[in-house]
């Protein structure tokens, strides 16, 4: 059997990152920004003759593409971000964490610290899914 001539990949930069790192640092303080969910609303099913295209050619995590852009803004001194899609499941921890060190240590249970409040929010979705056959790629439109 022969060995198959395999090449090492490569990631590709998007000019956007770039773009991102070089932005001057800002001239105050730090913002701190919420990102919610960016869900996926194109509900789009693509014909193919190779493979069915659904929605979930898109993404379904996109936030954390935006969490990560926001991170990487002129250096990393632009935000200080904080996640929002598990907020449900954060409160109810906390309420955990609150109420067994209530039984456990009574009066004298040590207090949680209070979370990080945001001044921006941000949230959205996909709401355009295309591909072309020159190729074979598929692209996002962002609102």
């Amino acid at each position: 059997m022969e060995k198959a001539d395999w090449s090492q990949p490569e990631v590709a930069r998007s000019p956007i990152q770039d773009a991102l790192v070089i932005m001057p640092q800002l001239d105050g303080p730090r913002i701190t920004i919420a990102v919610y969910s960016f869900a996926d609303k194109t509900g789009q099913r693509k014909p193919s003759e190779k493979f069915s295209q659904l929605s979930s050619a898109v993404t379904q995590g996109s936030e954390v593409w935006v969490i990560n852009a926001l991170q990487k803004v002129g250096g990393g001194t632009w935000f200080t971000v904080v996640e929002r899609v598990g907020l449900d499941n954060l409160v109810k921890e906390r309420q955990l964490i609150r109420s067994t060190r209530e039984v456990y240590e009574g009066k004298e249970a040590v207090k949680l610290k209070p979370m990080l409040f945001a001044g921006l929010l941000l949230e959205g979705g996909v709401v355009g899914y295309d591909s072309n056959t020159t190729s074979g790629g598929a692209g996002a439109y962002w609102c």
